[in-house]
């Protein structure tokens, strides 16, 4: 199931869902709850993405001067936003 590995499910989970013999035993909740941390990282990166793009294009002669960039980093520096977000 490449749809399951390219996910972050194990093989051990992948195997889990299909389940055995000629039936799909579909574990639903695996799947949704997958589903809402793939939400978070997605999220996360966002706030990455966004923030890098924010200070690539600040103008001030300073980036400590500006509030949002003030804020990113803190919430960098709290673990608010982790940079290995894929890496779970």
């Amino acid at each position: 199931m490449a749809l399951g590995r390219v996910s972050g499910f194990s093989l051990e989970e992948i195997a889990g869902i299909l389940g055995s013999g000629k039936t799909l035993d579909v574990d639903r909740d695996l799947l949704l709850n997958k589903a809402s941390e793939l939400d978070e990282t997605i999220q996360k990166l966002v706030a990455i993405r966004d923030g890098l793009q924010h200070a690539a294009t600040y103008t001030a002669p300073s980036h400590l001067e500006c509030p949002r960039f003030r804020r990113l980093m803190n919430l960098a520096a709290t673990g608010a936003i982790k940079g290995n977000t894929l890496h779970k």
